[in-house]
């Protein structure tokens, strides 16, 4: 399953002055979620980044969905608090659980279609021909997952580093949890 990890640290300087500072190392890009034919080699992130938030992934050659970080910049005592969390997005977790529902349905269904006609030939032959298609989902879905599950504490790392000009004390609440320690959500 996706996890969706939380983070949360205080840098010197405005919130325009930390956007600006992560605008110099983020390649921009439309959606940080596909992975780029031509990364620039000289950003280590891609997104989009405003005044006040942030929308991330690395920047690199993958073409496999991402994990993306987003985030808000927000002024606070001693600089700008950047929060935010990092995970495959929601949607694409929803898409994959959607589409493997409908593959095991019609696996399913039709195999109860064959069989209750009495033609088990045909119901082995409806299986033998889907089945690989439902592993090979499967087995993608699951490469997807689990390296955007790896992917989350790089992204969270190397904001931190893009902002590491003077980090201060990390103030944290129980809501909140310092940058080196994400949480870790299942979702």
């Amino acid at each position: 399953m996706p996890t969706k990890h939380t983070f949360s640290y205080v840098v010197p300087g405005t919130p325009e002055a930390v956007a600006a500072q992560i605008k110099k190392d983020t390649q921009n890009v439309m959606s940080p979620v596909f992975g780029r034919a031509f990364p620039e080699k000289n950003k280590s992130l891609a997104g989009r980044v405003a005044s006040d938030r942030f929308r991330l992934s690395l920047n690199d050659r993958a073409f496999t969905f991402r994990a993306v970080a987003t985030g808000t910049l927000t002024a606070a005592p001693g600089g700008t608090r950047v929060d935010g969390h990092a995970s495959l997005p929601q949607w694409l977790a929803w898409l994959m659980r959607v589409s493997l529902g409908f593959l095991v349905a019609g696996l399913i269904g039709g195999t109860v279609t064959f069989l209750s006609s009495g033609s088990l030939p045909l119901a082995l032959a409806y299986l033998g021909f889907w089945v690989p298609f439902f592993l090979l989902f499967a087995i993608s879905a699951g490469h997807a997952v689990h390296r955007t599950n790896n992917e989350v504490p790089q992204i969270i790392a190397q904001l931190q580093d893009v902002t590491a000009a003077g980090v201060s004390a990390t103030e944290t609440t129980p809501n909140q949890t310092p940058v080196t320690q994400p949480t870790r959500q299942t979702t």
